[in-house]
């Protein structure tokens, strides 16, 4: 990697945008002498060339590198997963509307015995058991993460 050429942003942006419906998936390939390598292939199938391996390989290493990565890409496949199940995303950071469907309530009753309170997970208000009376939970009727 030390003899690498030097890459400019415009490959990369040509490279992404040639490359961008594609797959980029990694493969072990024999060769007639029996040698076995680990390549990539796209979307089509075709193997990329020494000069994408190079581009893709020096970018990721750059990618690696950065601050707080692992963090924004939670955060982005946790939007992605929920988009996919159709629940729209709300003006509040974080927070998706789920449809009805989707949701298990149940009315339940402080015991006076006990002191305890909880913040409301939707709209933070703090609900007492010194208030007394009922309290509702709504929770997703799914494996929620």
């Amino acid at each position: 990697m030390q003899d690498a050429k030097v890459i400019n942003p415009a490959e990369l942006q040509d490279f992404v945008r040639r490359d961008s419906y594609t797959a980029f998936c990694p493969t072990n390939v024999n060769t007639e002498d029996g040698s076995e390598y680990f390549a990539y292939y796209d979307g089509s199938g075709c193997y990329l060339d020494s000069d994408d391996m190079l581009l893709s390989a020096s970018e990721i290493m750059k990618t690696l590198e950065l601050e707080g990565f692992d963090e924004f890409i939670n955060t982005q496949n946790r939007h992605t997963r929920l988009s996919r199940k159709y629940f729209q995303h709300t003006q509040i950071e974080g927070k998706y509307l789920i449809p009805l469907e989707y949701l298990r309530s149940d009315k339940k009753q402080f015991n006076p015995s006990r002191k305890w309170s909880f913040k409301c997970g939707n709209c933070y208000t703090k609900v007492s058991s010194q208030d007394g009376g009922n309290y509702f939970t709504i929770n997703p009727s799914l494996n929620w993460n």
